[in-house]
């Protein structure tokens, strides 16, 4: 971003974590002011949110944008119903000159914990270190990047949003250089830097005591292309309905 004005004015995002950033003052900025962060736990107690919404309507211009918050299972009928449920409150949002926006809260580093085994075959899901499944999804797997970019499509077209936030549990493990050691990731891995190792080869290496490893650079640099794969399914669906998103 390129600041052409010393002063700057700070954009708080709320919810169960704190966000700042930053933009520059001096020119018209096409980015809300002030959001809000409204988990779907907002949604049951809809009469206190309409109480929420006119305090805001009290106080021209202290909110901006509200995110009405979603999460990415166990189906796209269930999100779809979970959606609706925001549905009535979006003339409130108008009445009060509030646009309305959202976060995802399930992408790929929280346990889908309500993810119906039915509806996801086993193609869907991570594999650890060790080879074993976990209820996590693959940032690869054409299930998932299709299941998100229609998940994605339905928020928009739904709630008329104009951003959409992935969560920051879009990432692939924390302080160790984890992600997903499929046979689909491995082989992309492979071809990605002309690479021939098994996973119990690129594990051993991840955690030797050697202390550079080209390797160990690789597998994160791929890993973030993985989130880059995944992110741009949800742009994709997005832009079926609305590209300005």
């Amino acid at each position: 971003m390129m600041i052409r004005n010393r002063t700057l004015r700070l954009v708080v995002l709320a919810g169960c974590c704190l966000s700042l950033s930053f933009a520059a003052v001096g020119e018209p900025s096409p980015w809300p002011f002030l959001t809000i962060r409204q988990t779907g736990v907002s949604v049951t107690a809809p009469e206190k949110f309409k109480e929420i919404i006119a305090a805001s309507a009290r106080h021209p211009g202290s909110v901006d944008e509200y995110w009405l918050c979603f999460n990415a299972g166990p189906s796209l009928a269930n999100a779809q119903a979970k959606l609706g449920l925001w549905k009535p409150l979006l003339p409130l949002l108008d009445a009060a000159h509030i646009v309305a926006g959202s976060q995802q809260g399930v992408t790929l580093g929280h346990f889908a914990v309500d993810a119906d085994a039915g509806v996801f075959s086993d193609d869907a899901w991570q594999v650890d270190r060790k080879g074993a499944r976990l209820k996590l999804f693959c940032p690869r797997s054409p299930e998932v990047l299709a299941y998100e970019a229609d998940l994605v499509e339905r928020a928009v077209r739904t709630l008329n949003l104009k951003s959409v936030w992935l969560d920051d549990d879009l990432r692939m493990g924390g302080g160790k250089a984890e992600g997903c050691f499929c046979d689909r990731c491995l082989a992309a891995f492979n071809r990605e830097y002309g690479l021939n190792v098994t996973r119990a080869e690129l594990v051993a290496r991840l955690d030797s005591k050697e202390p550079k490893d080209e390797l160990r650079r690789q597998w994160l640099l791929f890993k973030n292309q993985s989130l880059a794969v995944y992110a741009a399914a949800a742009r994709r669906g997005a832009d079926r309905v609305a590209p300005d998103v």
